[in-house]
């Protein structure tokens, strides 16, 4: 299954003054039309501007007025109007280009947005803690006293760091939540910990994302998919995805899975 992938799109700040913009506005029920205007946009947001013409309707007007909900009659004055402005390109008689969308997309995965969310909680929360520093400075004692009593009661536990009544996320839980392959994760908490001595978190997570989608990982139901620990311990974030041979690829891999197999069995 395909992750999930987040689009959005960005206005200028001078959007309302163009051309082709003001011209709708000033016809009459001009801001329905910059409205059908706008869905247009949004509608070819995961095509990159493009809206095809798939023969529902006897046309390509009442056909985008059938998909938006609109009055084909607007549909129809608003195409006039942005392709004489040169907001909108006809390619062929099945299908149209918005320049605006191809120049002013964003997009993310899914688990790219889970990391960069991860920091910027992180980030909050450090300077959460900042402040929280300040105020105890007048306090130490007790703060000494409290510390040592936490940490007798999550003695030989991985616990989670508290600011302010708020517990931030283990690095290595976002790392297992987005590892495809959940096998040995004491071990692999293990390696992972051991592995941010040589790098950082951020590097691991950009390599896992692209890990990921590699043919590699994806064919044959993902069976070349290595134990995290393993993928962890050979420090293959710094492998170059894509540019090794298939063939040599699919010997690590199953040289991996051999070694693998041999520790399950220890």
């Amino acid at each position: 299954m395909a992750e999930k992938r987040y689009y959005w799109l960005k206005f200028k700040e001078d959007f309302f003054d163009f051309k082709g913009v003001k011209k709708l506005r000033k016809l009459a029920g001009g801001d329905t039309y910059v409205i059908i205007y706008l869905k247009m946009l949004l509608r070819s947001l995961k095509t990159e501007g493009i809206l095809e013409y798939c023969g529902i309707e006897d046309d390509f007007a009442k056909e985008i007025a059938l998909d938006l909900d609109e009055d084909v009659d607007n549909v129809k004055v608003v195409l006039t109007i942005i392709t004489g402005c040169g907001m909108c390109e006809f390619y062929d008689d099945t299908h149209i280009f918005l320049p605006y969308v191809g120049e002013n997309t964003g997009s993310e995965t899914a688990s790219t947005k889970r990391v960069r969310d991860f920091r910027e909680r992180q980030k909050a929360l450090q300077c959460n803690a900042d402040v929280t520093e300040v105020k105890r400075i007048g306090n130490v004692e007790k703060e000494i006293e409290n510390r040592d009593r936490d940490n007798s009661k999550s003695k030989n536990t991985l616990a989670h760091p508290e600011v302010s009544g708020v517990v931030i996320e283990d690095p290595f839980d976002t790392f297992w939540r987005e590892y495809p392959r959940k096998v040995g994760k004491g071990d692999a908490r293990k390696k992972f910990a051991k592995a941010l001595t040589k790098t950082s978190f951020d590097n691991i997570m950009a390599a896992l994302e692209r890990v990921k989608a590699s043919a590699q990982w994806t064919k044959d139901g993902g069976q070349f998919v290595p134990h995290p620990a393993t993928w962890l311990n050979q420090e293959r974030w710094d492998d170059e995805v894509g540019e090794s041979a298939d063939g040599l690829d699919n010997l690590r891999n199953l040289y991996a899975m051999c070694e693998e197999e041999e520790h399950d069995k220890i």
